[in-house]
């Protein structure tokens, strides 16, 4: 399974997200994060798959290689464990 994050730079509950909370999980799924304003083709291709992306975090959690789940803002600890089904 891979639980990507959509953030930017200035967005200050993606930091806190990609800082404190991502960290926590990475030993259980494989997390991977996406620049929203410098990687604009892994952008372009979520944008493909999950519609539109105004506003960030974006959570895109994938499971062999499917979508199965969308959530868009920021999230605990406890609520991306449950997200993320452990």
């Amino acid at each position: 399974a891979v639980l990507v994050e959509v953030y930017t730079p200035l967005c200050g509950p993606c930091q806190v997200m990609k800082r404190d909370v991502l960290p926590e999980v990475a030993d259980k799924i494989e997390v991977l994060t996406v620049d929203a304003t410098k990687n604009i083709e892994a952008l372009t291709n979520l944008q493909n798959s999950i519609g539109a992306i105004s506003s960030v975090p974006v959570l895109v959690l994938f499971k062999n290689g499917d979508l199965v789940d969308v959530h868009r803002g920021a999230m605990t600890l406890d609520e991306v464990e449950e997200f993320i089904g452990e």
